[in-house]
């Protein structure tokens, strides 16, 4: 059995504009007859935002989390999973994704949204980002 990682993230590409990373290479990966074996999200990068320096003013976005795609492949085992069983588990980790964002909200009216609650929802709502632009096919 093979192994690899896919890390599908928005990168900014120097004139303060993020693409998507890595997302084709995940889907010919998925239909050359790897699996997913686990997804993750890693934080993103809190930007600087607007500084200045020498004058001039600049801005560094923040980043938005990436998805971590661990996947296998066995040359024995059967075909990769249909698109839509694909686009089925996207969806539902969307969904997922959705039900943790509304059980942070309590949490944010309780303690405030700062720290790791803050932490914790930008990384929830940058997932769900990512989702949403696998789901558009990348628009």
């Amino acid at each position: 059995m093979k192994g690899s990682v896919v890390l599908v993230a928005y990168q900014d590409d120097g004139c303060n504009t993020l693409t998507l990373k890595n997302a084709k290479r995940l889907e010919d990966m998925l239909s050359e007859g790897w699996n997913g074996v686990r997804v993750d999200v890693m934080p993103g990068l809190g930007g600087k935002g607007k500084y200045e320096v020498d004058g001039n003013v600049c801005f560094e976005p923040s980043l938005p989390p990436t998805l971590v795609y661990i996947l296998a492949k066995d040359d024995s085992a059967p075909a990769a999973p249909s698109d839509s069983d694909f686009m089925e588990n996207i969806e539902r980790m969307k969904r997922r994704l959705e039900e943790d964002v509304e059980l942070l909200k309590p949490l944010r009216e309780l303690h405030g949204d700062h720290g790791h609650i803050r932490a914790a929802g930008s990384c929830l709502e940058g997932a769900l980002w990512n989702i949403e632009t696998i789901l558009s096919d990348g628009d």
